[in-house]
Order: structure tokens, then C-alpha cells, then sequence
């Protein structure tokens, strides 16, 4: 994701557990307008 620049780390050490956090955190504020979609536990599609 960084190399097709979707997406620059903040700077968190863990920088996959960083990004879901993120995605999780669009999908709990934006609901059905956010880009992505909780399918299933842990699993998050485009």
C-alpha cells in the first residue's frame, strides 16, 4: 500500500496492526459510506 501510495504509516510500530485499526476505525464512524466492509470477524473487504 505505501509502495502505490494508499497509505503512509503514522509512525506506530506495528504498521499492519496500525493500518487495521484505521479501517476498522472508518468502518465504525462512516457506517455504510465508509470504502470498506466488515464481512465477517477480523475480516475487512474493499
Amino acid at each position: 500500500m505505501t509502495e502505490k501510495g494508499l497509505w503512509t504509516s503514522p509512525g506506530g510500530k506495528t504498521s499492519a496492526n496500525t493500518l487495521y485499526a484505521a479501517i476498522m476505525r472508518e468502518v465504525n464512524t462512516k457506517g455504510k459510506e465508509a470504502r470498506f466492509k466488515k464481512t465477517e470477524p477480523g475480516v475487512s473487504r474493499r
